[in-house]
């Protein structure tokens, strides 16, 4: 079953379906691309004014349209301009700006993106959560990072516009595999975080998650080693995410780990689909829950979007993703040694003060503790002292800041 678009969520429009998933055309990205296609876009995906004009594309509203003239024809240049001044004179009187404060995110991936419509149901939590979001996505069947790197369409995509983050999504195989992991996945991902970084956004990893049953897996001539079941298959691909995530300092989105957190609680939940790879509505939504949890540091759990699943399947999913992201576990090897490599951490979001006594590291270990309160986005450790009772040094927890 598609997920339908809420209402005032600005985001892709896919195109194509075939067998009840949302696919896009072969050899083209999702969203629309001519001009023509994109004004368009605005023109029904921009917010209403009050004062009668969309955002973007000028149209009045319903409610505000302007009078043609008597021939029945559009105004005059001159007459749209002057009362375009006149628009302006007015926000400058109130203090109102046409900034756009939605959040922006850009999904780089393949079906395990758009299976479900993922971005689609983030979409749907946000505007649920009052939080607005603004989502594009660039996906093809099958594609691997390095084949997102050798691929314009991507690329341009990045740098169209001014992303807040850019979520990267693996092909579900490669992770798992030696030699395509630090082949190809880790080379690819450097390359696009650095091009991410250039635009000013911020890499967010996608975990996807183990195949239901395990096994052998191969990609090309490579084989993964014989997983006996989905736990030891997650286990690998959590290390190669978290690896890359830690190397490059980026924010990581555990979803494979919110699948496993689920089939811990309940052994028959039905998160694949029957080719044990793809999720179901219920995988991707409790994905989305993921996202939502960690782009917006907020908590999902009462969000009443369901995304066509019921009450009580949603409030699953929402407990069981900000259980995931706030759960204590254990923090990947650190670059430069000078922070314990097997501290614990824990996932915390909006930080903006340091607690008292405490001590904040970067990933490559350097003492940031003068600057804590106006760090960027990014992943950092923070150790506290010990107390007077104790002479024990507390754990150190990992702090993601989201700002």
């Amino acid at each position: 079953m598609l997920h339908s678009r809420p209402q005032g969520c600005k985001r892709y429009l896919s195109s194509g379906n075939r067998g009840g998933i949302a696919r896009p055309a072969k050899g083209r990205t999702s969203s629309l691309t001519t001009k023509t296609q994109r004004r368009a876009r605005l023109r029904r995906e921009s917010p209403v004014c009050k004062l009668g004009t969309r955002a973007a594309g000028l149209e009045p509203c319903s409610r505000h349209r302007a009078r043609l003239d008597e021939s029945g024809s559009a105004p005059d240049n001159h007459v749209v301009i002057l009362r375009l001044l006149a628009v302006a004179a007015v926000l400058a009187a109130t203090g109102t700006a046409w900034a756009d404060d939605s959040l922006r995110v850009l999904f780089i991936g393949n079906s395990h993106t758009y299976v479900n419509d993922l971005p689609g149901l983030f979409c749907g939590l946000s505007e649920a959560g009052g939080r607005p979001v603004r989502t594009d996505v660039s996906v093809y069947g099958g594609y691997s990072l390095e084949d997102h790197t050798n691929t314009q369409a991507t690329l341009d995509k990045i740098a169209q516009d001014s992303w807040d983050f850019v979520a990267l999504q693996e092909q579900s195989v490669l992770p798992t595999i030696h030699y395509w992991r630090y082949n190809s996945m880790y080379p690819a991902a450097r390359r696009l975080d650095s091009i991410v970084r250039l635009q000013g956004a911020q890499t967010v990893f996608y975990m996807t998650w183990g195949w239901k049953n395990g096994g052998r897996q191969s990609y090309g001539d490579s084989w993964s080693p014989d997983f006996r079941d989905y736990f030891e298959m997650q286990e690998s691909v959590r290390v190669a995410y978290q690896e890359i995530a830690a190397e490059l300092s980026a924010v990581m989105s555990p979803v494979g780990m919110a699948f496993a957190r689920a089939r811990n609680i309940d052994s028959l939940v039905d998160l694949w689909q029957v080719d044990f790879c793809h999720a179901t509505l219920k995988g991707t939504y409790l994905g989305a829950c993921v996202f939502y949890a960690v782009l917006h540091g907020a908590n999902p759990s009462g969000l009443e979007f369901y995304g066509g699943l019921s009450t009580e399947d949603a409030r699953f999913c929402q407990d069981v993703a900000w259980q995931t992201v706030s759960a204590v576990v254990e923090a990947p090897p650190v670059p430069g040694g000078r922070v314990p490599a097997r501290a614990r951490f824990l996932a915390t979001f909006g930080m903006t003060v340091v607690p008292e006594g405490a001590s904040v590291y970067d990933q490559s270990g350097a003492d940031v503790t003068a600057r804590a309160g106006s760090l960027r986005r990014g992943v950092y450790f923070v150790r506290e002292e010990p107390q007077a009772a104790s002479h024990r040094p507390q754990a150190v927890r990992k702090v993601v800041v989201v700002r």
